[in-house]
């Protein structure tokens, strides 16, 4: 779904990309297509929540970050 979806430098999505932020319950674990569009297109910074954690990781160059409740960004 996101083959054609347009290059940007800041995306925010309610689920994290695969094998970033994934839990054990099997519920929250992120999407592979989105994991897919973040290594083309290297956004700056991906924002994401549903995995009920506060963390920050590099997807490559791009900066993961998961927001549980809220969470103030320097950009």
């Amino acid at each position: 779904m996101l083959a054609g979806f347009a290059a940007v430098d800041v995306l925010v999505t309610h689920n994290a990309p695969f094998g970033i932020h994934n839990r054990d319950d099997g519920a929250h674990v992120g999407f592979k297509g989105l994991a897919t569009y973040i290594e083309r297109v290297k956004p700056k910074l991906v924002v994401h929540g549903r995995q009920h954690l506060n963390g920050e990781t590099r997807l490559g160059p791009p900066r993961i970050v998961g927001v549980h409740g809220h969470r103030v960004l320097e950009i």
